[in-house]
């Protein structure tokens, strides 16, 4: 990839990590609750960690709203965002691992 790109990418991955809200449900034994920024702030997943650990090993299942939400924001072309978006849940994967 094109340096330029790299920081592109790194900028919006940063970005979007910033942007998202994790937390351990004490309702729900073991269920990480997420909300991604490209929803609103009422809608919460919850996974379990592993589920957690398999976005490490395999490709994000990006939806409508997600490639929206990163051309909007971003500019993005629909290749890009589905870089983007598996550079992101690997990053963010690691993130909670290592927290929870």
């Amino acid at each position: 990839m094109d340096e330029k790109v790299n920081k592109f990418y790194e900028y919006v991955i940063n970005n979007l990590i910033k942007s998202t809200k994790v937390w351990k449900d004490d309702g729900y034994y073991g269920n990480i609750g997420i909300i991604f920024p490209m929803y609103d702030d009422e809608s919460e997943f919850f996974y379990r960690m592993e589920e957690i650990e398999e976005w490490r090993d395999r490709e994000w299942q990006i939806g409508t709203d997600d490639i929206r939400y990163l051309m909007n924001m971003y500019g993005l072309t629909d290749v890009e965002c589905r870089d983007v978006m598996n550079i992101y849940s690997k990053k963010l994967a690691t993130l909670i691992l290592s927290k929870y």
